[in-house]
């Protein structure tokens, strides 16, 4: 299904949608939750709750469509944030996140369409083989030994890669907000 028909189905409370986003998003939003000190109930728990903020956003407009940002990454990351915090308040150390994700990542504040927008611009700025690394990782969840082979190098170089192009994406936002 298509990031617009998803949208205004939500907008519509369409329960058809509701369902297609669960059967396409839940397995991964339970990963995510298991390998961080959850279980499949909290998993569940944090799925509805991040499907009444999406719709709330939705509704809102807090959250409108973007190119290149597709919705599910958008609520995966709704509800990482969610679990962060539910870790946090549980005060279960969440420096070990277990998502083949790094300390240094970025983290994107939902709910922040400005910083979404400055990461965007920073992401333009880097070269074409840092777009794709970063965006096959972040955005399409690939893990590293997928993109490895994809894009011809050894898994270990393709982590440093993704981590030389994150250094660079920091830099140019840090560029960017002495700028303003």
């Amino acid at each position: 299904m298509k990031d617009e028909a998803l949208f205004d189905g939500m907008k519509k409370k369409d329960p058809k949608v509701y369902q297609w986003i669960y059967n396409q998003m839940f397995s991964s939003i339970e990963t995510m939750v298991k390998k961080n000190s959850g279980t499949s109930d909290d998993a569940r728990d944090l799925f509805q709750e991040g499907l009444v903020s999406l719709w709330l956003n939705i509704r809102l407009d807090k959250y409108k469509l973007k190119s290149g940002v597709k919705l599910s990454t958008y609520f995966y990351q709704l509800c990482k944030n969610k679990w962060i915090s539910e870790l946090r308040r549980k005060k279960i150390d969440t420096t070990e996140w277990n998502e083949g994700l790094e300390q240094e990542e970025i983290s994107l504040d939902v709910h922040d369409e400005e910083r979404i927008t400055k990461i965007e611009r920073a992401l333009e700025q880097l070269g074409g083989s840092c777009q794709e690394l970063l965006q096959r990782f972040y955005y399409r969840k690939e893990s590293l030994k997928v993109i490895s082979i994809q894009l011809g190098y050894t898994e270990k170089t393709a982590k440093n890669n993704k981590y030389r192009c994150m250094q660079k994406l920091k830099t140019i936002l840090s560029s960017q907000s002495n700028a303003l």
